[in-house]
């Protein structure tokens, strides 16, 4: 008879199940993090002054989720990060351009921490919905996703 030790039978089940969890894609392509990427105003000098939005730290998480998901899937291709403002819940009125400077940010972001500009493409959008959060940003992968009328891309590479 022969023992079968239990690191035997575990380590595989182990193997398997952070394999499960690191490719956190849906049937579309998106990219599930763990939390949402979001932006905050920034101060400036001064009381009562304020400056144009940033990646807030509190989406560190999200952005490590991807960072290491491209990392580890090379044969991934393009990451188009999409980003969508409710012009409903805006004090400005936003353009898809003006998201899409949104997504550039996270772009760089990811590019400060080592991520291939060429693989990301900056995408924004409007979210007419009544219900749309202010901002929401998606992370989608693999196929290419046909490009919308309304949407406004940059270059990730660009140094502006």
């Amino acid at each position: 008879m022969r023992l079968v030790s239990t690191e035997s039978i575990l380590r595989p089940l182990l193997v398997l199940a952070l394999a499960v969890s690191c490719d956190s894609r849906e049937a579309d392509g998106e990219l599930q993090t763990p939390g949402e990427v979001r932006f905050e105003v920034r101060p400036l000098g001064g009381p009562g002054t304020m400056g144009p939005l940033v990646v807030s730290p509190a989406s560190e998480p999200a952005l490590a989720h991807v960072r290491s998901y491209l990392n580890g899937h090379p044969e991934a291709g393009r990451l188009r990060i999409e980003c969508s403002v409710s012009s409903l819940k805006m004090s400005s009125t936003p353009n898809p351009a003006w998201s899409a400077r949104l997504a550039r940010q996270i772009a760089r972001k990811l590019v400060a921490q080592g991520i291939d500009c060429k693989r990301l493409e900056p995408v924004g959008l409007l979210d007419p919905a009544d219900d749309a959060p202010a901002e929401r940003v998606r992370f989608f992968v693999g196929e290419k996703r046909q490009p919308r009328p309304d949407e406004a891309r940059l270059d990730p590479c660009e140094d502006r």
